[in-house]
């Protein structure tokens, strides 16, 4: 595995794009990420009658519909989310599609939802699995069409870790020198497959996500689409571009502990940052803050934070999760988080640990409550983590330009 770290030329961040629960459009997202604003609410997509759950975290369909970079409605939910936050990382860039060199997007279930009213909920389990490897295969093409974007595109499919995964292989590319521009992100729709099944293992909250509390009760489902535009330094500064973040390494792992459950010491999640920060020629001493998978269910937290007390030592930095006001949006979740960290050391401003009355001290983490000095703390390296079903752990390592 190449880091980005060890090429010559700095792989840097140019553009992003948001389509999420909270807020569509970047700015309009990290605005409510600073506010805490929450979207969980009442299913809206399908009918959660017999079901544990009957809260999630969906986007209203007049969000999208009147932003100015919204993908005109006919286009499955999924690609339709990834297109319009695809489209405002490239504005954002100051690039056009033609001007991109491909594009890796990672998912969960990629376009299953648009075909989910016809196998209905008691359908088989193995029709729904094969429609959706079916449409998780070319996911990326049907993006980069509904775009405009004519070179290569790559999906992943490594679960929750799919967005980080997608970033992490794209700015392995730039650094090796295959490209020099490329759009990375994750998108996932509201999907009753998803829902049914973290309902049914008990993983979901019945109202909200609450990562790192006490009385954490598990996870929301959510639903949105994020961006990145990855270009070596060289390319930026031969456009003039602005640059608001370099990928400083990353670091993958599997444990493949279990199917769905982490192992309880974190080793897996552990070695994926610590991974990050060899790759990324840092100390753990360099991290001011942890964008943490954070999903608000016990195990996972708990072993989050045995990872963190792996890797740092009594040295904690801060840490929260985006979660709690997003719920978990699957492949788009550390896509979504990602764009949260730029926009974090852009403004110097941390993303407070919303829903957190009472932290567990078990998980022992520092965290940032909203309103406390810790939220204006100077942050120059960030980490965010992205783990997922069978042990697919990720670290994407972003370093202050």
């Amino acid at each position: 595995m190449l880091s980005p770290a060890s090429s010559g030329d700095p792989v840097v961040v140019t553009g992003f794009g948001v389509v999420s629960s909270i807020g569509v459009g970047a700015e309009s997202f990290w605005q409510a990420v600073q506010e805490g604003r929450t979207s969980a609410g009442p299913v809206r997509s399908f009918n959660t009658t017999g079901l544990r759950n009957h809260v999630g975290c969906e986007i209203e369909e007049s969000l999208l519909a009147g932003y100015e970079h919204a993908v005109p409605a006919g286009l499955p939910r999924a690609t339709r989310l990834a297109a319009t936050a695809a489209r405002e990382a490239l504005s954002s860039a100051g690039l056009e599609p033609e001007d991109v060199e491909g594009l890796c997007v990672g998912t969960t279930m990629g376009d299953l939802p648009a075909v989910e009213s016809y196998l209905g909920a008691a359908g088989a389990a193995e029709s729904r699995e094969a429609v959706s490897a079916t449409l998780r295969s070319n996911f990326g093409e049907r993006i980069a069409k509904a775009v405009g974007i004519e070179g290569p595109t790559l999906t992943i499919g490594t679960s929750c870790s799919a967005g980080n995964v997608a970033i992490c292989r794209a700015a392995d590319l730039i650094a090796r020198g295959s490209s020099s521009r490329l759009l990375a992100g994750g998108a996932d729709a509201f999907s009753l497959l998803a829902f049914i099944g973290f309902s049914r293992m008990r993983a979901m909250a019945p109202e909200r996500c609450t990562p790192f509390a006490a009385n954490r009760k598990g996870m929301l489902l959510g639903e949105g689409a994020a961006f990145l535009l990855l270009e070596s330094l060289q390319s930026a500064r031969r456009r003039g571009a602005r640059v608001y973040a370099a990928i400083a390494g990353y670091g993958l792992s599997c444990d493949a502990h279990h199917i769905a459950t982490p192992e309880d010491s974190g080793r897996g999640a552990a070695t994926a940052m610590a991974l990050a920060l060899q790759h990324s020629g840092l100390s753990p001493e360099d991290v001011g803050y942890v964008s943490a998978h954070g999903t608000g269910t016990p195990a996972n937290d708990l072993a989050e934070s045995q990872a963190c007390r792996t890797v740092f030592g009594s040295r904690l930095p801060f840490i929260s999760s985006l979660k709690a006001l997003l719920g978990h949006a699957l492949g788009a979740a550390s896509a979504l988080e990602a764009v949260a960290s730029v926009m974090s050391l852009r403004d110097q401003r941390l993303i407070p640990a919303w829903n957190l009355e009472d932290a567990d001290p078990a998980c022992g983490m520092a965290l940032p409550l909203p309103g406390s000095p810790e939220i204006g703390q100077p942050v120059d390296v960030i980490l965010s983590n992205a783990f997922a079903f069978g042990g697919n752990n990720s670290c994407l390592a972003l370093r202050r330009w």
